[in-house]
């Protein structure tokens, strides 16, 4: 007591083995230590003036304290004397607590369960631990989960995309450790997404760069390929974006892979044709109001058969005027294979005719030449064969009329 230490030695030969304690209370110190116990895994020494009692391992290594100058279970008040029961417990004597505590020797970890692990990928986990110890009680849980460790205080919960390996244990009150155990949470989130159309979803183009319009959630990156699967990097997705075809007439798909921040990919694709060769003239162009090489006035009346292309004929555009080899411009004039200009003056007229398919490419122009003529000129009206009949008192009058260009639409009089 009085050297506030522990010494052991050889109970067969006596030799000094090792020692342990000093004057204090910190450390490995001892304060006039009054009592003692010992078998082959360690020594049990009532540390009296310090209020605990501390256990060393065989090789007096400190191990654990039970201290606490209060009178909580457990806590010491100067214990001051040690002595084994039958059944393996240790009972202490406490002087300043007056008092009687027993020991239960507890060499054996806890036990650490853990519920809520998925049996399958999920999109969320909540793990809860349960730790048991039936001797001194637990002292702490760690969860160590990818890497970091902490001490367990609740549930544990995991939203990240990826497996995430998480290991467990608990630590007794008496210093006893439980080997780690270990199981794994795989998170898996669902794959983007959305729609994505080339030029707005039409079936034709006339140009080889089209445009990708996309609504894709989820999405962080992208990559596109034509007529095959894409194997480029990726890119940052944004909504809109332009691809170039293969030159080549013919349908063409478009490949797109959307990918979220977890490697998640959504695979969408879109069909659309190359179509760069226009129609061919439109054939069978005639007027039924101004037949070939005749002369004719007024609206001139058009017809002509109808035009073929693999994209479809979206409608015709026409003009009139004297030059042979006129093209008409600007957009469509009609979708029928029907179409009347007015009349428009006298002489040699050309009617131009050309068709557009619905990948907007122009045909080649058929023309029509109209022989017009524009009537400006009254008719002339004669009177002949004028008779009296006095008995009946009736007058008879002969009427003439002629128009060398347009004709007549009638004669008229009035009295």
């Amino acid at each position: 007591t009085g050297n506030h230490r522990v010494q052991k030695f050889n109970a067969s030969s006596g030799a000094w083995l090792a020692k342990a304690g000093s004057l204090g209370s910190g450390g490995t110190q001892l304060t006039q230590p009054a009592a003692v116990m010992a078998d082959s895994t360690g020594v049990l020494v009532a540390d009296t003036i310090n209020h605990r009692l501390r256990v060393y391992d065989a090789l007096l290594n400190p191990v654990v304290d039970y201290e606490g100058f209060n009178t909580r279970i457990g806590s010491m008040r100067e214990p001051a004397a040690l002595a084994p029961t039958p059944d393996g417990r240790t009972l202490v004597l406490e002087r300043a607590g007056c008092r009687l505590q027993v020991l239960v020797r507890d060499d054996v970890a806890p036990v650490t369960t853990v519920s809520g692990v998925p049996a399958t990928p999920s999109r969320e986990a909540t793990l809860v631990f349960t730790a048991i110890d039936p001797g001194s009680g637990i002292d702490a849980t760690y969860v160590r989960a990818d890497g970091v460790t902490q001490t367990m205080s609740g549930p544990v919960a995991f939203s990240a995309e990826g497996t995430h390996t998480v290991s467990y244990w608990s630590v007794d009150l008496v210093g006893n450790t439980e080997s780690e155990l270990t199981t794994q949470v795989v998170i898996d989130l669902p794959p983007p997404t959305g729609t994505v159309t080339v030029n707005g979803g039409a079936a034709y183009t006339n140009s080889v760069t089209v445009t990708l319009a996309s609504s894709v959630e989820g999405a962080s990156q992208m990559r596109f390929a034509v007529d095959a699967s894409p194997t480029a990097g990726w890119e940052p997705y944004v909504a809109a974006s332009t691809v170039v075809l293969p030159s080549t007439d013919g349908t063409h798909t478009v490949f797109a892979e959307y990918r979220d921040v977890a490697g998640n990919v959504l695979a969408l694709q879109d069909d659309i044709v190359l179509d760069r060769a226009g129609p061919a003239a439109v054939t069978g162009l005639s007027s039924s109001t101004h037949p070939p090489a005749v002369p004719s006035w007024g609206p001139v009346e058009l017809a002509w058969n109808a035009a073929s292309d693999p994209s479809g004929v979206a409608g015709y555009a026409l003009s009139y005027d004297e030059n042979r080899f006129g093209v008409p411009l600007g957009s469509i004039t009609t979708t029928a294979t029907t179409y009347t200009f007015p009349d428009m003056g006298t002489g040699e007229r050309w009617a131009h005719v050309r068709a557009r398919d619905i990948a907007g490419n122009w045909g080649e122009v058929a023309h029509l030449a109209i022989s017009a003529l524009s009537d400006t000129t009254d008719p002339v009206t004669t009177i002949s064969g004028t008779s009296v009949d006095v008995t009946s008192q009736t007058v008879t009058l002969s009427l003439a009329a002629t128009d060398t260009i347009s004709g007549l639409d009638g004669v008229f009089y009035r009295r």
